[in-house]
């Protein structure tokens, strides 16, 4: 799902796997299970991201910057 993969940036914050692949998903959340210490690390990856790209007030100056730049298009 490309918002999911927008949202997390890389795979080294989270795993990600197809739609409807259970045993993929069986597979990472074994994995994940296994190696705590990995999965602790790319937690606190994504935590990082999502403070420096996904604040309400980075989301909305973005937001602005959007519509400033549709309406300049007109």
């Amino acid at each position: 799902i490309e918002a999911v993969r927008e949202a997390v940036g890389d795979e080294s914050r989270a795993v990600l796997v197809p739609v409807g692949d259970s045993a993929r998903l069986a597979e990472a959340v074994v994995a994940t299970l296994r190696h705590p210490g990995e999965a602790a690390a790319r937690a606190t990856s994504a935590r990082a991201r999502f403070e420096d790209q996904f604040t309400i007030d980075r989301v909305a100056d973005r937001m602005v910057g959007f519509y400033e730049r549709a309406l300049a298009g007109r």
